[in-house]
């Protein structure tokens, strides 16, 4: 999938508001696996760093994002 501007967006502004409310996320990539943990830093222009619940400290990118929504847990 490649995301247009208006989806892009869209996709910063949540990223934005997750990250500066200390939110935990679940993040849906294109390739339908998903992350789930606490958007800590925007490394680079598009680039995120996230501590995701089971793998630790890894890199998030703008353009691997379906959608991002807070984390609920199972139950809520």
């Amino acid at each position: 999938m490649i995301m247009n501007k208006d989806n892009e967006k869209r996709m910063k502004e949540k990223i934005d508001f997750f990250r500066h409310n200390e939110i935990k996320v679940h993040v849906e990539l294109v390739d339908r696996t998903f992350l789930n943990g606490i958007i800590v830093k925007e490394i680079d222009k598009n680039v995120y760093w996230i501590i995701e619940d089971k793998l630790g400290g890894i890199y998030l990118f703008l353009k691997d994002i379906y959608d991002i929504d807070k984390f609920k847990e199972i139950g809520e």
